[in-house]
């Protein structure tokens, strides 16, 4: 499961404690995205258009 997140200053430490938390809850895989103005505008365009936001 890919979890998108918009944050301001990412704090890798919190990142990963997130990561283990929702692998743990939903028993599964989880991949954390964090949601950039600079990333690659290739996979920009497929995180909003696949994304589900809840």
């Amino acid at each position: 499961m890919d979890i998108v997140i918009k944050t301001v200053n990412a704090e890798p430490f919190n990142i990963v404690h997130m990561k283990e938390y929702l692998e743990s809850q939903l028993n599964r895989y989880v991949d954390i995205v964090r949601l950039r103005r600079n990333m690659s505008p290739f996979l920009k365009e497929r995180i909003e258009k696949k994304a589900i936001y809840t």
